[in-house]
């Protein structure tokens, strides 16, 4: 990963569907509005590196889901559609139009959700790592991972050693940034902000079924990228190529990656997203 300096985002808040979500805005107020869902067990600054290099070209906001990084916990429960609901009141709170709107993993389930039914506001799609049917041995790596999760460390410095051995390939300042900001300080150490009912070896189990999301790209009146990591355990070749083929007008592209994608390979995942809406197909 380069180490090329991220922007520094504000920091803000927005009330909707009686809880208050955390995001971040770039600036370029005057300019087209790009906002980004990240992953499961993740927070809205794992795009930093990403949002640099697109935030002097768009206006990028990237939200905390509910439950997650610095927002409220619900007292509601999760799952898409609400989590689609919480992304409605938000792009109307804002005002948002003509935007573009991308979702990684998690996020790209939850911008599916959302485009089940018409949303002229958003002018284009960007999935990425992430696919209307997720590889069940993808799906069960990741509840073992949340099932093993510690639920606090003892410092950060410990936090950044457990992640370096845990990923060896990852630089350490992309772990000690990913951390620093989806840990919180708490009395005996640090320990994850996002809900511990999101965390454990039953965190999803009271989710409400994943919708068919195959007629929101079937039924896309918008421009639509997928983007797949070539190590994806997530997303199969055959189910993003069967995405190319039933979305109206999608573009594939495959990069040298695993499934975090954004930050395994910012510049190239950025190149891609501006070449596709200079040119959308």
């Amino acid at each position: 990963m380069s180490q090329r300096p991220i922007a520094t985002p504000l920091d803000k808040h927005v009330h909707v569907n009686g809880v208050r979500l955390h995001y971040l805005d770039y600036g370029n107020l005057n300019t087209q509005p790009m906002l980004l869902l990240h992953g499961y067990g993740s927070e809205c600054h794992t795009f930093d590196f990403f949002a640099a290099r697109l935030a002097g070209e768009y206006h990028v906001l990237s939200l905390d889901f509910r439950g997650f990084g610095d927002s409220q916990w619900s007292r509601d429960g999760y799952g898409h559609r609400l989590m689609a609901a919480d992304i409605e009141g938000f792009i109307v709170t804002l005002g948002l139009k003509r935007l573009v709107l991308m979702g990684q993993s998690l996020g790209g389930l939850v911008a599916m959700a959302y485009l089940l039914q018409p949303r002229p506001e958003v002018e284009a799609l960007v999935i990425v790592d992430i696919g209307p049917e997720v590889d069940p041995a993808g799906y069960n790596n990741f509840r073992a991972y949340l099932a093993a999760l510690p639920e606090r460390f003892a410092s950060l410095d410990g936090a950044v050693a457990a992640g370096r051995a845990a990923r060896p390939d990852r630089p350490e300042a992309l772990i000690r940034h990913q951390l620093q900001h989806n840990l919180r300080q708490v009395d005996g150490g640090w320990t994850w902000k996002f809900d511990p009912r999101l965390r454990g070896p039953r965190a999803t189990d009271d989710w409400p079924k994943l919708p068919d999301l195959w007629p929101a790209l079937r039924s896309l009146a918008c421009p639509c990228l997928v983007v797949r990591g070539q190590r994806s355990e997530y997303l199969s070749s055959e189910v993003a190529e069967r995405m190319r083929r039933v979305a109206p007008r999608c573009k594939l592209v495959t990069l040298p990656t695993g499934h975090s994608v954004h930050t395994e390979a910012p510049e190239a995942l950025a190149q891609a997203v501006r070449a596709f809406l200079a040119s959308p197909p």
